[in-house]
């Protein structure tokens, strides 16, 4: 980090703090500038702890789909791998805790990877406001009655 990076950060810190002294001042105009340091202090500690349980959190699913593509490559092989790989690449990435299940959900794409995938299943949602953000589950079949299932957003 260089040293504009330093002054940026301490400056945007002194700013939301000052905007915390400033609504803390609105709400009660007896508080003091020490119980809002307190206050403000305690807010970036959760946020900081917030933030922390998230990347965690983010860290274990990733080990989750990791072991589950890799019993997939196991099973399925290298090749096939590959292109669930690229319907994932294509999806943005994984969104959710991806699972094996019974049955697809979703519209059928009709899109080749290879010999082995000759399409999709796709449910999806819009989100946002500007209507061009999707959201929803892919289903790529594994094998008879067992589909590989994920969340993604683009």
């Amino acid at each position: 980090m260089s040293i504009t990076d330093n002054i940026d950060w301490v400056e945007n810190l002194l700013t939301a703090f000052n905007n915390r002294y400033e609504f803390d001042k609105q709400q009660d105009p007896e508080t003091s500038f020490g119980k809002s340091v307190k206050a403000f202090i305690n807010d970036q500690v959760a946020m900081e702890k917030g933030m922390q349980e998230w990347v965690e959190y983010e860290n274990l699913l990733a080990q989750k789909n990791k072991r589950l593509l890799n019993a997939i490559k196991s099973v399925k092989g290298k090749t096939f791998y590959k292109y669930v790989l690229q319907i994932i690449e294509e999806a943005e990435g994984i969104k959710t805790l991806a699972e094996i299940v019974n049955k697809p959900d979703g519209n059928f794409q009709r899109e080749k990877y290879g010999r082995q995938i000759q399409g999709t299943w796709v449910r999806q949602w819009s989100v946002g406001d500007s209507g061009d953000s999707w959201e929803g589950f892919i289903y790529v079949q594994i094998k008879a009655n067992k589909y590989l299932k994920f969340g993604y957003s683009m």
